[in-house]
This record gives C-alpha cells, sequence and structure tokens, in this order.
C-alpha cells in the first residue's frame, strides 16, 4: 500500500509555479515537522495530503 501522508510544496522557478513532493510517510508527526521546516525555508506554499 502507499503512503498514508504527503507534503507538497510549490515553488516559483523562473517562469512559474512547479510542484514536488517534499515527503511521503506513514507518520503525521514527521509529516508536520516536512511542512514547518519548508516554511521557515521560506517556501510560500506547502500542502498536506491524506491518503
Amino acid at each position: 500500500m502507499g503512503c498514508k501522508w504527503e507534503v507538497l510544496v510549490w515553488t516559483n522557478i523562473g517562469e512559474g509555479y512547479r510542484h514536488y513532493t517534499r515527503h511521503q510517510g506513514q507518520s503525521l508527526c514527521r509529516a508536520i515537522w516536512e511542512m514547518l521546516r519548508a516554511r521557515r525555508e521560506g517556501i510560500g506554499c506547502i500542502a498536506l495530503k491524506w491518503r
């Protein structure tokens, strides 16, 4: 089965925005940690996906 939690981030690269997966895993705590870490790095748009 796949990962339960997924953290997606969008960044502005040159001509437009691109998204990529920052984290995939089973732990909600780790997903939140990765979201906070991305925010501290200056990423403005972050999404948490629950499957």
